[in-house]
């Protein structure tokens, strides 16, 4: 299954999670931003918090804290 994209050809859509880390790419790493986005609630903004994090300032109380709300969902 495919879609037609800006000019009008026929391709495939991109793979599922592609676009999510290309905007990681593009973020790099910002925990401040990670953690604004894990406030929204929103599941694609939690998506992302997790891919911008910065590993080294996520501690033990971050990870026990989003852990339990990601079955909030």
């Amino acid at each position: 299954m495919g879609y037609l994209d800006d000019v009008g050809e026929f391709s495939r859509p991109p793979a599922p999670g592609s676009t999510m880390l290309s905007i990681r790419d593009r973020i790099g790493t910002d925990h401040i931003l990670a953690s604004s986005l894990w406030a929204t609630g929103n599941h694609d903004a939690r998506v992302l918090a997790t891919l911008v994090a910065d590993a080294a300032q996520v501690d033990d109380a971050i990870i026990a804290a989003w852990s339990a709300e990601a079955g909030t969902l």
